[in-house]
């Protein structure tokens, strides 16, 4: 059973609720464009110089396929990874159908969409504006720039050419273009590699793996119809809005700790920007330190080239190539909505996706949410059907053995009862009380429940009725 939570749902529009007097507070956020673009320029050749370092470390090992083919299979490890860990669901292990078509209706009858459409979405522009200037400027000082500094443009410039001259270096160590190229592929080859062994726990140049590849995908096409079902009742342009809003708030947070979700956060804006200004100091380490750690990196990372080839010979031999040429599509709209789930729980802590109803409690978001509690009764309910009741089997002299099958909760209540019924019909003749003659004895036999006749105090054994003694 799987449940759209309405209590989250509801619980949306006033958690977003502080953004507009946020954005309002926070004031100028914008950078000169100049040093935007100088931070932009030293980032693209550092980053092309990343690349260089391992396009010539992997020059040697050749793979069959084209990094563009096998980006396809490494998006669909992810995504699949991302559905499964947000709707709870084995897409490629069971038929899920019914469970889809349940969140389905679920989320018909929640209103998701129409709370996505409720929150403040004219706040993204600015927000986004504040996460690129304290992305940038937090990248510029751990360059050891201060960005608004008048100087930022010519020490990024200069960082950029020095970045750029290394990754033209790196790149020229390589046998020309073709085995750049190859270089390139190999590097697809692995980061491939590693989406489906996280995603999918199959390794793709382990005997068999492809194999179980395939049959992975096989039962997520069995899915298919219900995702994209599913797909249908989401609304894409919205769900991107969405996480926009989200990835914008996140890396707000994560640049200046600001958390703008939070009443009076847009006063902290500037005093916080001021901050990050100052701390800019030297770099963590120098251009020529640098080229001599990327020199270590390559070595390094040569010496693992011939496990690579290894594992594309394997994977080649098994049929990847057939593979990578049918692979199932996930519908757009369902792998956002996976996406956002998967936001909304790491970011805020909000769930979502239940695997049980929590009752009609659940949509009335002023009271506490059920789902828990009666989840939890739930499964008690269920185990205690599971349970077989005790047998408890009671002897007594001269007679055959007698069970009795009893409830555990009332075994303890009824057991005298049940040992009374266990024994033959006695007569019991009324005697006055008096102190028992001799201790009871522990016995390890059967219990026996004996009567035994008061001593007569005359001869000749008790008075009949009529008066005259037993013979």
């Amino acid at each position: 059973m799987l449940c759209a939570c309405a209590q989250s749902i509801a619980g949306l529009a006033p958690m977003f609720a502080p953004l507009p007097a946020n954005v309002a507070a926070m004031g100028n956020v914008s950078a000169g464009a100049g040093a935007q673009s100088a931070l932009a320029a030293a980032m693209s050749a550092s980053t092309a110089l990343s690349a260089a370092t391992s396009a010539s470390a992997l020059a040697g090992v050749s793979v069959s396929w084209n990094a563009s083919t096998m980006l396809k299979l490494t998006a669909l490890a992810g995504g699949i990874g991302t559905l499964k860990g947000a709707l709870k669901m084995p897409l490629t292990g069971a038929n899920c159908g019914s469970s889809l078509e349940q969140l389905a209706n679920a989320l018909s009858s929640g209103g998701l969409m129409n709370a996505l459409g409720g929150l403040p979405m004219s706040t993204l522009s600015p927000l986004q504006s504040l996460a690129q200037l304290a992305g940038a400027m937090s990248a510029a000082s751990a360059l050891g720039v201060n960005l608004m500094s008048a100087g930022a443009n010519a020490q990024l410039a200069a960082m950029a050419k020095t970045s750029a001259s290394a990754a033209a270096s790196a790149s020229s160590s390589a046998q020309g273009a073709a085995s750049a190229t190859a270089a390139t592929n190999a590097a697809a080859f692995v980061s491939m590699s590693a989406a489906v062994q996280t995603n999918l726990g199959i390794g793709l140049g382990v005997p068999g793996g492809i194999d179980m590849l395939g049959a992975q995908f096989k039962t997520l096409n069995s899915n298919l119809p219900a995702l994209n079902a599913l797909n249908g009742l989401l609304n894409a342009a919205l769900l991107t809005q969405t996480l926009a809003l989200l990835n914008a708030l996140s890396a707000i947070k994560g640049s200046t700790g600001i958390n703008m979700l939070t009443a009076g956060a847009g006063f902290k804006v500037q005093p916080t920007l001021k901050s990050l200004a100052k701390s800019a100091g030297v770099g963590a380490e120098s251009q020529s330190q640098s080229a001599a750690t990327v020199s270590k990196s390559t070595n390094a990372s040569k010496s693992a080239a011939k496990s690579v080839s290894k594992s594309a010979q394997v994977a080649a031999s098994q049929g990847l190539g057939n593979l990578l040429s049918s692979l199932p599509v996930l519908p757009p709209a369902t792998l956002l909505f996976a996406y956002l789930l998967g936001k909304l729980m790491a970011q805020l802590g909000v769930g979502m996706v239940q695997t049980s109803a929590c009752g009609p409690l659940c949509a009335v978001p002023a009271l506490p949410c059920q789902f828990s509690a009666a989840n939890f009764a739930q499964e008690i309910a269920a185990e205690g059907l599971k349970l077989q009741a005790p047998k408890l089997a009671f002897e007594a002299a001269a007679a055959p053995k007698t069970s009795l099958t009893v409830a555990a909760s009332s075994a303890a209540a009824i057991a005298p009862a049940a040992v009374l019924s266990a024994t033959p019909p006695i007569k019991l003749t009324a005697v006055k009380p008096s102190p028992p003659s001799t201790p009871l004895q522990p016995s390890s036999a059967p219990p026996k429940l004996e009567v035994k006749p008061k001593k007569p105090p005359f001869p000749g054994g008790p008075k009949k009725p009529g008066g005259s003694a037993a013979p």
